[in-house]
């Protein structure tokens, strides 16, 4: 088989700008907080020696995926009273926590997210706290059957968080449940048993 293809490389200017804020404080309007990251460039040339790689985000990745989502998370803060940060993350089948996972999550806090709730390890992570903003790593499964026989899977809580007057988070808690089917029930063994609730939901250090 013959396969034909015709590209054309074509070269335009751009100030790789994705996006402004405009803020309404009074004093401060005139101010700007610029966040940026290297997109990509080619690092190939016939005159190059040694580095002949393309270098970039689209290629290995440099971080710039975060800072495309600082825009919505600047505009979410702009127009609420608590931001909700929903992320999959972490190991499959892990209770621990990574330093990754604990590194974005304080990251997002200290960009304006208020509460942190993650998902994909299938299995409870701990609550944690940071700057008076709860993170909940991962809240383990609610409704699945996938791995009967996986007694961690088959565990999961219920993130409940209360709010003052302001929507700040004035107090947080996860409540265990089990699965039984694959559906949930709250586990009320575990809920009454203070410290097994500790055990299990240790606050990550």
């Amino acid at each position: 088989a013959n396969i034909d293809i015709k590209q054309q490389i074509r070269s335009f200017k751009s100030h790789n700008v994705i996006g402004k804020l405009e803020g309404n404080d009074p004093k401060l309007k005139d101010e700007y907080v610029i966040y940026t990251a290297h997109w990509d460039h080619l690092g190939r040339h016939p005159e190059l020696q040694g580095d002949q790689i393309f270098n970039g985000a689209i290629d290995n990745a440099s971080g710039v995926a975060s800072v495309i989502q600082l825009p919505a998370i600047a505009s979410a803060r702009s127009r609420a009273n608590l931001v909700v940060c929903l992320v999959h993350w972490g190991i499959e089948n892990s209770a621990n926590v990574t330093d990754k996972q604990r590194e974005l999550a304080r990251w997002l806090v200290n960009r304006g997210v208020d509460l942190v709730v993650g998902s994909h390890p299938h299995c409870v992570q701990p609550l944690d706290f940071y700057h008076g903003c709860p993170i909940a790593y991962s809240l383990g499964d609610l409704v699945f059957d996938g791995a009967p026989s996986v007694a961690s899977w088959n565990r999961g809580a219920l993130l409940e968080i209360g709010l003052n007057e302001n929507a700040q988070t004035s107090a947080s808690r996860l409540v265990p449940l089990i699965l039984e089917d694959g559906f949930p029930r709250i586990d009320a063994a575990m809920e009454s048993n203070t410290s097994e609730t500790s055990k299990a939901f240790a606050v990550g250090k």
